[in-house]
Order: structure tokens, then sequence, then C-alpha cells
């Protein structure tokens, strides 16, 4: 199912930083300032694809008898040790899009495309699932995840990749209000 994805995409985002500490972020890091960075690295990643994709907060297609509304929602936050039931320690900003709009048949090209752009960049991109996953890790602490969708498993079609990122912990003192995140974000 769909959610079976999504959670494996946010189980994946949220077991990255297992810090207890807030050492790995800068010292005015805040909700807010980490999901604008998060999404600076999305954008970049979409800019890197071929014309037409755009990320979109639901899969654009699923497969018949699924439902949008049946998608596990990313949590704005998540605890750095990955423990859903900590109110107290360290938290990460994490965001979490769909890449909608790819042609039949080639997801796998756009899912080597995003880790290409990547690997350009300097970061290191490792392959936690062969052909299905990749996580990259910034110089700046930040980390990016691509996975594929799966029709028969997860409910979204399979030309659909999912694309979320975590930043580095920071204090739970340091969340606030943020506004929703778009619903469709286009390339530039």
């Amino acid at each position: 199912m769909a959610a079976a994805l999504t959670a494996v995409v946010i189980t994946a985002l949220t077991v990255g930083c297992t810090s207890n500490a807030d050492e790995s972020a800068p010292p005015t890091l805040t909700q807010a300032n980490a999901r604008q960075r998060i999404e600076s690295y999305m954008m970049a990643t979409l800019n890197a694809l071929p014309r037409g994709v755009r990320l979109t907060l639901a899969p654009e297609r699923l497969v018949e008898g699924r439902s949008a509304d049946q998608l596990v929602q990313p949590m704005a936050t998540a605890p750095c040790d990955g423990d859903l039931n900590d109110t107290t320690g360290p938290v990460k900003a994490q965001v979490v899009y769909y890449v909608s709009g790819i042609a039949s048949g080639q997801a796998d090209q756009y899912f080597t495309d995003v880790r290409k752009y990547w690997a350009s960049q300097g970061w290191n991109v490792t392959e936690t699932e062969l052909a299905v996953q990749s996580i990259a890790a910034t110089s700046d602490g930040y980390q990016l995840i691509v996975r594929h969708g799966n029709a028969t498993d997860d409910g979204v079609g399979p030309d659909v990749l999912i694309l979320g990122g975590t930043s580095p912990c920071f204090s739970r003192t340091a969340t606030g209000t943020t506004s929703p995140l778009p619903t469709v974000v286009e390339q530039r």
C-alpha cells in the first residue's frame, strides 16, 4: 500500500540522526530554517531532472481502488533518536514529496538522474536498497532520500518516485509554527 511506502521513507529518514545532543547543528538552527534548507535541496534536485516533472504532496496516479487519503502523512519534525514516544529530546525537520509527471517507463532513469545529481554535488550517496532507494548525506548534515514507488505493493503508479529530506538535529525548543507545505512545486 502507499501507506507502507511512505512509512518506509519516513522510517529511513527518522533513523538517520541518533544524537541526543545538538552538536551536529549550528546553534541557530530552527525548524523553519531547517525546512527551508531541505526545500532548497529538493528544488535543486527537481531542477536537475528533465523538464515536466514536479513535486506533489500526493502521487498524481494511484493504482485503481487506492485513495490519496490513505497515505501516511509525514511529520513536520521527528525525534532524533527515532523514538516516537520521546517528547523532550532533540528533533529534526523533515519534508516528503512525490516526484510526479515522470514519463511512462522512465522512473529508473529519473532515479539514476537524482543519484547522479547528488553525487555531482559531492554528497555521499548510498544505495540502501538496490535500484529502489538511495540516501544522500550533504556536507552540512542534511539527508535526502529517493525511493521508487511500486504499483503492486504501495498503491502508487510504477512511474512515481518519492523524494524526502531531513535536517540535522536541533533543540525541541527551536520548533514553531511553519506554514503548510505547498501541494505542488514546479520546476524553475
